[in-house]
């Protein structure tokens, strides 16, 4: 997947350490390597960061290492499932969204939102407005719930 990152002028870059704190802060870029080749020709290698969930509440992203993206979701994201959850439930959706994705690969595609509500708990919601109430399940083991 192309990424298109806005480097103004690369010639204003003198050090390596520029060009990877520049790619590094727009948020979608996980790792970056740079090799400077002389006569003014610079190597970029990078890894991109792919979201899985629009994290709706902080208007972020969860990538696929289950870290938060510091990037607003655009149009095309539009597809991925939404997460209504406090900050301190993101490690146990990630680890719910892992879990799935190894076992029923076809359930995440149907994924649309998932919620957790303070008085009743973890609710699912797939494709067909099919909704599936979990409750409150013991930390990190809601993968084990819709096994």
């Amino acid at each position: 997947m192309y990424r298109e990152i806005k480097v103004k002028e690369i010639k204003q870059f003198k050090k390596a350490s520029a060009v990877v704190a520049k790619l590094e802060n727009t948020g979608w870029i996980r790792s970056v390597k740079v090799k400077r080749q002389y006569p003014g020709r610079w190597w970029l290698f990078f890894t991109v960061r792919k979201p899985i969930m629009q994290v709706v509440d902080a208007q972020l992203m969860l990538d696929e290492d289950g870290s938060l993206m510091r990037v607003k979701p655009e149009k095309r994201h539009a597809s991925l499932p939404k997460v209504y959850v406090p900050d301190e439930q993101l490690k146990q959706v990630y680890m719910f969204w892992k879990s799935i994705s190894s076992y029923h690969h076809a359930w995440l595609q149907r994924l649309r939102v998932v919620r957790y509500h303070q008085h009743s708990g973890w609710e699912l919601e797939f494709n067909g407005n099919i909704k599936l109430k979990l409750g409150f399940v013991p930390k990190l083991t809601i993968e084990d719930a819709v096994r």
